[in-house]
């Protein structure tokens, strides 16, 4: 018997045939779809449209260069001051996305059993309709806390709607898993230490990066690698940095390229970034390198401790005071000049010089009701805390070079500008908050907050952004939901630093679909990619699937999710199909709609096949709702009960102009100006502007 042969190239033809197909769900065959070339027939002119990438949060500037009503070239825009005309191969690949031949064309409905991938094509009417009808049923049988929406992560064109949906129909339970495992621990927590905003480089932040009118002395990536998460942007930055001259320090165990080009790698041992962390704060008092002004003057470090508390809180000043009401409370400092407790004050010119707090050490307060008590600095207990973490004991612990943690420790604290930017490794171990207190408070330690050339620092200023619209962060903003609603958020309760982006806690409602404790959720709309290959212990989800009543699948393409779990696909636009304003320091960015269509407006639906902007999509949920009498949602048609933040759109028209509303103009005055810059460059880094703490300008006047 001849024995077949196989070459080579034929294996890897095949082999790559077989992973595409095992990833779609689909059998291998004959039968799969031909991919149409990129390109458009000869002839006609080339139309070059203006837009912006959101094939990741960076947003990067982009050229669409079209021909015959086919986009036939992606290159990068140089009018982004962050991008500069760069683009990754990600967003070039946005061709290859937008005309994939597997994407989700129609809406789809499950025929038979989940799992066997068998559908029917149905119209927008009816999905819309069949989805509404399901929610409004169990909203009148178990409540709408039994409604789960979810998403995935920013690289989400309309990453906020997840969550104006989930407000207007009065659930709580709104989560995504990036909320909790990228960037949170960094957004939510650092701002709470640093007073100002986290240092993410890789999510557009640290604006002081990119500014061509500073030096930056050492910059420290803890965790974090722009030359391979954002080569278009920060990792372009991080390269002209060093060439100016800028010392970088790399924490990482893995060899990056920015670790290649580091003057100090620390291949730290996973787990131990929180250790390291003490290592640094114990060297940086021991050898006094902190900024003693700073952290005397604009910093609680001074502030005394209450030993009763086993939080180790604050003792506040009502405790000590008998003529401390909750008016004028706050909290206690010793006084160095006088030798006594005192209540701490509000600094100001005129008072400034009254201000003389120790920073360390132990002292006796005597309690309002009589009772005599220790009390030691804020800065005398981050001492105790980091005693035993010399040097040599964190070499050790973390599997580091003594001299070389030396090294970076020094380059970190003897200078006059730098910080620390922390990346995703950090916010997915157990101690993700931790770390993020651990950077933000070494960077209080040294000085380097809202400082020129510091990372740490709420100005500049960004320009306007439509992805997160005003009401997105913080309290709720439609206040449709009562305060009971939001405290029955699954997960809430124990853990409330997900209350930052108002989500809830992913085991816990895993754990509630599965047993029904402390209530059933019904239904599950989820909006991403695939959450088998993203959620933790991903199998675990597959029995909960059965004790959900419907599942709705958003997205460009099927996924195993669309195969395990989904009842219903809804084809979402891909990034050359939405829009939207994107701030990129001082200039304005737009994403004008389908790049395919005739004229200066978009089509006001559909694009290519009937996939829809997910925008619109939960427009058209919330309206047949609200024709269905759902309260919320007929409130969030409504401007004056919506607030601050924006009320649902009739159209994909009245979407476009409320985009351009958000910059003062028309829509088609928007789409004939954009890009452009909010103010130019130079008025926009040589402004003056006042730091937070120090009351000085960009200068360094007062």
């Amino acid at each position: 018997m001849t024995q077949p042969t196989i070459t080579r190239r034929s294996f890897v033809k095949s082999a790559a045939a077989l992973g595409a197909a095992c990833g779609l769900g689909v059998a291998v065959s004959d039968d799969l779809v031909h991919v149409d070339p990129a390109h458009a027939d000869t002839g006609g002119d080339v139309k070059i449209v203006k837009t912006a990438c959101r094939a990741c949060i960076a947003s990067c500037a982009v050229l669409a260069h079209v021909k015959n009503g086919r986009v036939i070239k992606i290159e990068g825009n140089p009018e982004s001051p962050m991008s500069q005309g760069g683009l990754c191969a990600k967003g070039m690949a946005g061709i290859q996305a937008l005309y994939h031949p597997n994407r989700n064309k129609y809406p789809m409905r499950r025929v038979g059993e989940r799992g066997q991938n068998q559908w029917e094509r149905i119209t927008w009417d009816e999905a819309i309709t069949e989805i509404a009808e399901k929610l409004i049923e169990i909203d009148e049988k178990y409540g709408s806390e039994c409604v789960a929406v979810s998403t995935g992560g920013g690289g989400n064109p309309h990453f906020s709607n997840v969550k104006r949906f989930g407000e207007a129909i009065n659930t709580p339970n709104v989560w995504e898993p990036g909320c909790a495992q990228c960037y949170l621990p960094r957004n939510y927590t650092m701002p709470l230490i640093n007073g100002v905003s986290d240092t993410s480089i890789a999510d557009s932040g640290c604006a002081e990066l990119y500014n061509p009118t500073v030096s930056i002395d050492t910059y420290v990536m803890w965790g974090t690698g722009p030359a391979q998460h954002a080569p278009s942007s920060a990792g372009r930055a991080v390269v002209e940095l060093r060439a100016a001259g800028t010392k970088t320090v790399v924490i990482d165990p893995r060899y990056t390229p920015d670790a290649a080009r580091a003057d100090v790698w620390l291949p730290v041992r996973p787990g131990t970034d929180v250790a390291m962390m003490l290592g640094w704060t114990r060297y940086i008092i021991d050898k006094k390198l902190y900024n003693e002004e700073f952290c005397s003057k604009w910093t609680n470090l001074p502030f005394l401790v209450d030993p009763s508390d086993p939080a180790g809180a604050l003792l506040r000043a009502s405790k000590v005071f008998a003529d401390v009401t909750a008016e004028n409370e706050g909290y206690v400092y010793y006084d160095e000049k006088t030798g006594e407790v005192t209540k701490a004050f509000a600094l100001g010119p005129d008072n400034e010089a009254s201000y003389n707090p120790a920073l360390f050490g132990a002292y006796d307060v005597t309690l309002a009701d009589g009772t005599a008590i220790k009390a030691k600095t804020a800065f005398e207990a981050y001492k105790e805390q980091s005693d035993e973490f010399t040097i040599d004991h964190v070499a050790e612990v973390c599997m580091v070079d003594a001299s070389d943690l030396e090294e970076a420790i020094k380059l970190y604290a003897e200078c006059e500008s730098g910080g620390i930017s922390l990346g995703v490794a950090t916010d997915q171990y157990p101690q993700s908050t931790q770390a993020a207190i651990g950077a933000a408070a070494l960077d209080c330690m040294m000085g380097y907050i809202d400082k020129p050339g510091s990372p740490a620092n709420s100005l500049p200023r960004s320009a306007e952004s439509t992805v997160f619209p005003t009401g997105f962060f913080g309290d709720s903003p439609y206040q449709f939901q009562t305060p009971e609603n939001i405290q029955n958020r699954l997960g809430y309760v124990e853990h409330k630093g997900l209350g930052g982006w108002m989500h809830s806690h992913i085991p816990t409602i895993l754990n509630a679909i599965l047993t029904g404790e402390p209530y059933q959720p019904h239904i599950w709309i989820e909006r991403s990619g695939n959450k088998m290959a993203m959620l933790g212990n991903a199998a675990s989800w597959v029995d909960a699937f059965p004790k959900l009543d419907l599942i709705v699948h958003m997205y460009m393409y099927p996924t195993s999710f669309s195969t395990e779990a989904a009842d219903l696909l809804l084809p979402t636009a891909e990034w050359l199909e939405t829009a939207f304003i994107q701030g990129r320091l001082y200039a304005v960015l737009l994403r004008p709609g389908c790049v395919l269509c005739a004229g200066p407006r978009p089509q006001p639906v559909t694009n290519l096949f009937e996939c829809i902007d997910e925008t619109f999509i939960w427009s058209m949920l919330a309206k047949a709702l609200a024709e269905r009498g759902h309260e919320g949602m007929q409130k969030s048609f409504d401007q004056d009960a919506c607030g601050p933040a924006p009320a649902y759109w009739d159209s994909m028209e009245d979407y476009y102009e409320w985009v351009a509303s958000n910059v003062n103009m028309t829509w088609d005055e928007l789409v004939a100006k954009a890009p452009y810059n909010a103010v130019e460059p130079e008025e926009y880094w040589n402004a003056p502007y006042e730091q937070a703490y120090r009351g000085l300008s960009s200068d360094g006047s007062s």
